[in-house]
């Protein structure tokens, strides 16, 4: 089985500038496909490549999880090549359950860790996508919503070497932690995060 090779802050390569990609060669291949095995082995929802120790701009993303409705045929797997955000809702919001509680962000890098980040519920991004069939990156631009949405800027975050921990830094926002023993969240002091 493959060993992890996700980064856990204050790592430092979490804050280091990521390169853009401008070619589809056997080195970028080679990490989408490491990107994607990672994400598989972590059970996460999106991966981005800072976090397993390549500074360039590229995110994957598991359909399956970030889109409950996704047919189960099709390749869930979705890589963000040098995504930049084109257009955005006006505010940005806190997202709300069905059950009135909101809804906690929390990260491969940070584990443990959860709160809820105020993010824009709808977006336009503009990317790239691979096409390994004729090893071209092909320009897209599209929307996103709700889930998904917040997904994205939290992958699009680590490329810009932010972690969402940092939105609490200044802001009444609470951080959670996942006890150990019992398995519940518990709030935390912020202060635990200066470090990051």
């Amino acid at each position: 089985m493959t060993k992890s090779l996700i980064l856990t802050a204050p790592h430092p390569q979490l804050r280091a500038p990521n390169k853009p990609i401008t070619i589809l060669d056997k080195k970028t291949k080679s990490l989408l496909k490491t990107l994607r095995e990672q994400l598989i082995l972590s059970d996460g929802v999106g991966l981005a490549a800072p976090q397993i120790g390549y500074n360039y701009r590229v995110f994957v993303t598991d359909l399956r999880r970030a889109l409950p409705s996704f047919p189960p045929s099709k390749n869930p797997f979705r890589f963000f090549i040098n995504p930049v955000i084109s257009s955005h809702s006006e505010r940005k919001i806190t997202a709300k359950e069905d059950d009135g509680n909101y809804t906690l962000e929390g990260c491969l890098s940070l584990p443990h860790l959860y709160a809820a980040i105020p993010r824009y519920p709808n977006l336009e991004l503009s990317f790239f996508e691979p096409d390994l069939t004729t090893g071209q990156l092909v320009a897209k631009r599209e929307s996103f919503s709700d889930y998904f949405a917040r997904n994205v800027q939290h992958e699009l975050d680590h490329l810009d070497n932010i972690l969402f921990v940092d939105y609490l830094k200044g802001n009444d926002l609470l951080l959670y932690r996942t006890n150990q023993q019992t398995g519940q969240l518990e709030e935390i002091d912020k202060s635990f995060i200066y470090g990051y």
